[in-house]
């Protein structure tokens, strides 16, 4: 489908439903100033793909997904300078999708057996999602505190597929 639109007048049909955006921030402080500074790169995206090992909900997956990550002692992040700093570094939806599409990894390998393996425990999930609070900024956010998130952040589930068989084939 996809290549049967490109280049036409519909060439980006595709994108305006199923395209949102990931932002990868990195932050750290001024070692001069002391104020904080940010890397925003914006990454796009038309399946937002999950772990799962080791959550029990979706949502479980999505705040996995959007923690920061601290990166710091041989893991510093390195400024253009070449200077090495300690920083924040996560990832969080920043343009929406008109339609979300989650794909929940659910294939690992373990490297000791050298095997592809299979998740099958439990991963819930509701009718609906509000993906609000993982969007930078989270979206409905007051300097005071958070409110609740606006409507345009709650998906709607319209379906699903199940991966049936192992995890070479299925």
């Amino acid at each position: 489908l996809e290549g049967a639109l490109s280049g036409g007048e519909h060439a980006k049909l595709i994108d305006e439903h199923f395209g949102g955006t990931i932002r990868h921030v990195i932050s750290w402080r001024d070692g001069a100033s002391g104020e904080e500074r940010k890397r925003v790169r914006d990454e796009p995206f038309r399946v937002l793909t999950l772990d799962v090992d080791g959550v029990e909900t979706l949502e479980g997956a999505l705040e996995q997904y959007t923690r920061a990550e601290e990166l710091c002692g041989e893991n510093q992040y390195v400024l253009d300078s070449g200077e090495r700093v300690d920083a924040l570094k996560r990832a969080r939806l920043g343009e929406l999708p008109r339609a979300l599409i989650l794909g929940l990894k659910r294939i690992t390998f373990d490297f000791e057996r050298y095997v592809k393996l299979k998740l099958t425990s439990r991963v819930a999930f509701a009718d609906a999602l509000d993906v609000g609070p993982f969007t930078e900024p989270p979206c409905g956010a007051s300097e005071e505190s958070e409110a609740s998130a606006p409507s345009d952040t709650l998906y709607a589930l319209v379906g699903v597929t199940v991966h049936v068989g192992v995890a070479d084939c299925g």
